[in-house]
């Protein structure tokens, strides 16, 4: 692979942990999460970011025990098993939570993280632009030179 498309990558990555760190990703079928689900969801996130992620992964199992079709418990089972090095594990958490909710862009963002992490360049790019693209963030002549001429 070239240096080009490492560098894009991991261009795209950084800009991607910017764009979507601190944004909350609406779907449909969001408001009918029940509140248990979301509690546990909530506070499997609060354990990732004190990086407790055997408990956060825990959490978000029973978040998703109760609701199996809880995109964004998906999506935060896959980031918790891609920061312990479960890569494969969260990819496919991950596919599950663009399965339920393709128009959201976290998910597509996440498992671009997790390919990026083993090396998986071009796919973990391809899925950046995708995110991108489904949010309609990052636009505008700020981020124009990263993704104009890019191969993907």
């Amino acid at each position: 692979m070239g240096v080009f498309v490492r560098r894009t990558a991991a261009v795209a990555f950084g800009l991607t942990l910017a764009c979507f760190q601190s944004l909350l990703f609406a779907a449909k079928g969001d408001s009918e999460i029940s509140k248990e689900a979301a509690k546990l969801n909530q506070r499997g996130i609060d354990l990732l970011h004190k990086k407790e992620y055997e408990q956060a992964i825990a959490s978000f199992r029973e978040a998703l025990r109760i609701q199996p079709e809880y995109w964004d418990a998906l999506d935060n089972l896959g980031k918790a098993l891609e920061a312990v090095g479960k890569d494969a594990e969260a990819i496919v958490e991950l596919d599950k939570a663009i399965a339920i909710a393709p128009e959201t862009a976290a998910a597509y963002a996440d498992k671009g993280m997790a390919l990026f992490q083993e090396g998986k360049y071009e796919e973990a790019a391809a899925l950046y632009r995708q995110a991108i693209e489904r949010q309609g963030l990052c636009r505008g002549p700020k981020w124009v030179g990263c993704f104009a001429s890019s191969p993907w």
